[in-house]
């Protein structure tokens, strides 16, 4: 057996080491040989009892080699199958053999040792070169490990360098006999374990017995099987580097001196080797950090994304800090909170988790505000972080972002690895790239907020640009729309502008609440279903006055329109009114942005404006037409002048009047159209003008033919836009016609005055003719003498005479309406010239009808009429028989037609001595006559005159001296108006012949000639009379008496007739029926009306005593028994 390191080892016996605690090797170490007779029954043999049955030994004899003093080893001999006793010469010459194999195994030791040295010096000197060949840490730590193996033994070897930051030794690396490891299951330094006692001591200890040595008692080294092992410090510069520890876990090994020094001078290679490695390491990672640094600075500053500069960042830094976790911290979205914004190597929920109010920025244990490394986070207490613990982290290195005084954010390392704290260094790095983030943040943020403004701007140029091209087409669509003044044509125009305006296909255009559109576009004709949700849309964009875009609807798919996309409703608004709706339809969705809205509402204006404009230009057109065609068909002369008074516009009246062909008055002198009497007035007139004077004048002007047409002119000047005069405005209006009016309104005049001073005259000669004739009555009734009887009858006849002429005069001065019927004219003229055809013939005269055939009958008075023919045929019968040779008597009749109105015209013309123009003038004038003195009283044609005016009709005369004359008369066509006439009265009709009692009458009569007549009479026929000169008189005898008949004038002086009988009828009604008038004045209208109204009888003035009688007798007829 030899001695190993710890175990008393059997090469070919034993195939597992014999412990060297066992109770064998104890006796050996007496250096005294053993004899064992019996080895069942020693007590050194237990723990080989199974080796020494399974060999069937039953007696040994062990030999302990001793060399210089110490054992060295031990022979030992055995027998087997049976025990026996060694003899003394057996063991002496066996003490010979051992004391020689003694010698011979120290040599062959000490040869070994040489050997050994040079093998250990040759594997110390490749060591070193391996060792210093390499200038990486982990590298030359590897093979300080395995090399350390090769050179002593030892099952493992571990290295723990020593951090100065930390003031701890972190593990290095490992080795093991078979194989080289980065790291050991649950390996740590002990704090008072063999690295920290070797760092103390700061030399080689080597413990040769470890399971008993007091450094491996405790659990974990008892749990490491160590049966010897030696630490060995890294030392430079008086500085622990670190710890080299090499176990023996199979046998205890026993150090020599040689092993020990040659752990020290290994050591101090590995020192100098690991310093090397050191400094290397630090210079290659500040090179790497400064290119990465670099790296990253150049990355930052060319991103221009904050996002993916962020990115980046984290990703670089996971890169340089061979982190396992990196997260970027900033502000959320609101800025209320800080979130992490990006981030590599965490989980998704621990994502989720971390959302920070602000306010943990103030907080001294958050490390957003300052660098701050946090190594073991388990067991900080200073600044924990639950939440990274969790996640499995052990160490944190935080480094806030700022731009001057603006937090911007946090970059946040982490390491998982406890073996891989943060350092200085790393805070250094972090720091200087945190600067960089900041540095490439706030470009990026500039160049965000450039890329914005850029973006903006060119968002702004792309709209405006946009705008500008939908300008440009709404322009285009405006003046279209705008030069199209056509109403119908322009919804038309309307629909395609918008159209080619919106991108539409069609449309429509609807007016007012119209079921039916005015225009239908053809696109769109031939889609039947599009009417009616067209036309819902128009009333809902009438209502609100709006604009309305609808997308495609169910309600369109429902009746079969697949086609249309949009349907835009455009209110074309004036003012506040909705003058017509545009329906649009498109086959996609049109925009809906502020600028479309801009655009539909600008385009609405301008087409509701332009359907204003043709709308206002339609009527200005029809307003212009209907002004024109009152001026070229109105009766009165209109014409332009310009300053120098030249015509420059005459409608068509004027030239009609003046006798000109259309067109030529244009360009003649107002002085060339005007009566030469007349120039100066023109003269002054165009003074006023140009003073910028209207005025109103008469004046002649004068046809091509020299023909006078008096005019009436309203002239007028017009002035330019400076205020200067420009033209004048001239209206004229022929007054011929007016100026003939005149003349005959001035005769009617006449007639009209003297009939009034007739009719006073007729009234007052009525009184005494009705006293004459009735006296005369009286005495003829008296008288017996024939020749006295005669001169009454001549004075009756005279006095009957003049009331004829009194007739006569109040028929002239009659202001009352005449009686009216249905009279056929022709017939009428026949059946007056009926009554002087014996006559006619007598003077030669020849009669030519010249009759219109069916002439309409008229409403007229054919008494009246048949007056005024006689009257005249009578003039043209005395006319003829003037000049005494035979004549010819015309007479014609024919309807014409003036201004829409029949007339009937009756001409009756004769081939007398004619008559001038002095005589023509005056022949209608009362009085006037151009028979000698006593032949006629000059009223004749003055009566014709009035009867023929009265029946709405005009009389004139057209004769030349020595031509003859003719009178044409002309009259309306009327239907007749049922006229009742005091002639109807009993007191004209009544034949009464009964017998009448006395009566009690009453005579009210301011004339006592006409009083003491009637009362004469009366008592004649037996009546009781009383007489009262005036209705004053008159009034208390009423009061006091009741009367059978009262007989009262209408005219008296103070209260008339009329006044009395109203007074009777609503004092004494039964005395009012018994009224019978007297008065002179039956032909006054007043008169007429009151005897009318009143109904009650009257006799006019002169009458004769039997109507008298008759109308007495009549009036008392219904008192009668």
């Amino acid at each position: 057996a030899q001695w190993s390191s710890d175990d008393l080892v059997y090469p070919q016996l034993l195939s597992f080491p014999l412990p060297a605690s066992s109770e064998m090797v104890w006796p050996i170490q007496e250096a005294t040989p053993i004899i064992i007779g019996d080895t069942a029954e020693s007590p050194y043999l237990e723990s080989v009892r199974e080796l020494i049955e399974f060999q069937d030994i039953r007696s040994m004899l062990l030999l302990p080699l001793v060399i210089h003093g110490e054992i060295g080893g031990v022979i030992g001999l055995s027998v087997t199958g049976q025990s026996r006793l060694f003899s003394p010469e057996e063991i002496e010459f066996s003490d010979t053999i051992r004391q020689q194999i003694s010698v011979a195994v120290e040599r062959a030791r000490l040869y070994e040792q040489a050997q050994q040295r040079v093998a250990q010096v040759e594997a110390l000197h490749r060591i070193n070169l391996q060792t210093t060949a390499s200038l990486e840490l982990r590298t030359v730590l590897h093979s300080i490990a395995t090399s350390v193996l090769k050179l002593i033994g030892g099952t493992d070897a571990h290295i723990f360098l020593y951090n100065d930051e930390r003031d701890e030794y972190e593990f290095g690396a490992y080795a093991h006999s078979d194989s080289v490891q980065d790291h050991t299951p649950n390996l740590h330094v002990r704090k008072e374990g063999l690295t920290t006692t070797v760092a103390r001591a700061r030399k080689v200890l080597v413990i040769e017995e470890a399971r008993s040595h007091p450094l491996f008692q405790d659990e974990v080294g008892k749990s490491w099987g160590i049966h010897s092992a030696a630490g060995v410090p890294f030392l430079a510069g008086g500085q622990v580097l670190g710890i080299l520890n090499v176990a023996f876990t199979e046998s205890t090994h026993y150090f020599t001196e040689d092993e020990i020094r040659l752990l020290e001078l290994f050591a101090g290679q590995g020192a100098l080797a690991i310093q090397n490695a050191r400094l290397f390491e630090r210079e290659r990672l500040q090179r790497e950090g400064l290119e990465a640094l670099h790296r990253t600075a150049l990355a930052i500053t060319s991103i221009r994304d904050k996002e993916t500069l962020i990115a980046r960042a984290v990703e670089e830094s996971g890169h340089i800090f061979h982190t396992d976790a990196v997260a970027f911290w900033g502000w959320d979205s609101t800025g209320e909170a800080v979130v992490i914004r990006q981030s590599q190597g965490l989980s998704a929920d621990y994502l989720k988790a971390r959302r920070l109010d602000k306010s943990y920025l103030g907080r001294r244990d958050g490390g957003f505000n300052f660098p701050l490394i946090i190594n073991d986070l388990p067991s900080n207490t200073q600044y924990p972080h639950p939440a990274a613990v969790e996640e499995g982290v052990h160490h944190a290195l935080t480094v806030p972002i700022r731009s001057g005084e603006v937090w911007l954010g946090a970059l946040v390392l982490y390491n998982r690895n406890i073996q891989r704290p943060f350092t200085v260094d790393d805070l250094q790095r972090a720091t200087a790239l945190a600067a960089q983030l900041a540095l490439g943040l706030e470009n990026a943020t500039h160049f965000e907020q450039a890329t914005q403004r850029a973006d903006l701007l060119m968002a702004l140029n792309e709209a405006i640009q946009r705008q500008l091209q939908d300008l440009l087409r709404l322009r285009s669509a405006t003046l279209a729309i705008s030069q199209q003044l056509d109403a119908r044509v322009l919804q038309q125009t309307l629909v395609e502008q918008a159209c080619a305006l919106l991108g539409c296909t069609g449309g429509f255009f609807f007016q007012g609440s119209a079921e039916l559109p005015l225009y239908v576009s053809p696109t769109v004709r031939e889609e039947g279903g599009l009417q009616q949700p067209a036309r819902e849309l128009a009333a809902r964009v009438t209502e609100t006055q709006q604009p309305l875009v609808v997308h495609e609807s169910e309600s369109w798919r429902a009746v079969g329109i697949l086609a249309i996309g949009t349907m835009v409703g455009l209110p074309l608004r004036y003012g506040e009114v909705v003058v017509g709706v545009l329906v649009l339809v498109g086959e996609k969705e049109l925009r809906t942005d502020e600028h479309f809205g801009y655009i539909l509402n600008l385009f609405g204006t301008q087409a509701a404006i332009a359907f204003e404009n043709a709308r206002l230009y339609q009527q200005s057109e029809e307003l212009k037409q209907f002004n024109e065609n009152i001026i070229q068909w109105m009766d009165e002369g209109i014409l332009m002048l310009d300053e120098k008074g030249i015509i420059t516009y005459a409608n068509r009246a004027s030239e009609e009047l003046l006798g000109y062909v259309p067109g030529g008055l244009i360009g003649r002198r107002n002085r060339e159209i005007c009566h030469l009497d007349d120039q100066y007035l023109l003269q002054e007139q165009m003074r006023l003008r140009h003073e910028g004077q209207s005025s109103r004048y008469e004046i002649r002007l004068h046809t091509p033919q020299g023909e006078p047409l008096p005019v009436i002119i309203s002239a007028k000047p017009l002035f330019d836009m400076h205020g200067e005069f420009d033209k004048s405005l001239v209206v004229f209006t022929d007054i011929s016609e007016r100026k003939r009016l005149e003349q005959q309104l001035i005769q009617a005049d006449k007639l009209s005055a003297v009939g009034r001073l007739v009719s006073g005259v007729a009234h007052e000669l009525n009184n005494p003719l009705t006293s004459i004739i009735g006296y005369t009555q009286l005495i003829s009734m008296s008288l017996t003498d024939g020749e006295l009887a005669h001169d009454v009858q001549r004075i009756q006849s005279e006095a009957k005479r003049a009331a004829r002429i009194v007739k006569n005069l109040l028929a002239f001065a009659r202001q009352h309406k005449p009686e009216k019927q249905l009279v056929d004219i022709n017939h009428l003229l026949q059946s007056t010239l009926d009554l002087r055809a014996y006559h006619l013939k007598l003077q030669g005269i020849t009669l030519v009808w010249r009759l219109a055939e069916n002439l309409p009958p008229t409403s007229a008075d054919p008494h009246q009429l048949q007056q005024v023919f006689m009257n005249l045929v009578t003039n043209a019968e005395q006319a003829m028989a003037e000049q005494g040779l035979a004549g010819t008597l015309t007479l014609g009749s024919q309807l014409v037609d003036t201004e829409g109105e029949p007339l009937i015209q009756i001409a009756i013309e004769d081939s007398g001595h004619g008559m001038d123009e002095a005589t023509s003038a005056h022949i209608f004038d009362p009085f006037f006559t151009t028979k000698d003195v006593g032949q006629g009283t000059g009223l004749g044609l003055s009566i014709c005159f009035g009867i023929v005016q009265e029946h709405g009709g005009t009389i004139e005369v057209q004769s030349d001296r020595g031509k003859g004359s003719t009178f044409i008369i002309t009259l309306p066509v009327h239907r007749p108006a049922v006229e009742r006439d005091i002639d109807e009265f009993p007191s004209r009709e009544a034949q009464m012949t009964v017998a009448v009692r006395a009566a009690h009458i009453l005579i009210i009569e301011d004339e006592p000639s006409v009083s003491s007549l009637v009362s004469q009479v009366l008592r004649l026929h037996g009546h009781q009379v009383t007489i009262a000169s005036s209705a004053e008189e008159a009034l208390p005898l009423l009061h006091s008496h009741t009367y059978d008949l009262i007989l009262s004038d209408l005219k008296m002086p103070g209260m008339g007739g009329q006044q009395l009988f109203h007074q009777l009828r609503q004092e004494l009604p039964a005395q009012a029926e018994r009224v019978i008038f007297m008065t002179g004045d039956t032909f006054s209208p007043h008169t007429h009306d009151f005897l009318t109204g009143s109904g009650r009888p009257y006799l006019a003035k002169p009458f004769r005593l039997e109507e008298l009688q008759k109308l007495v007798e009549a009036s008392l007829h219904p008192l009668q028994p």
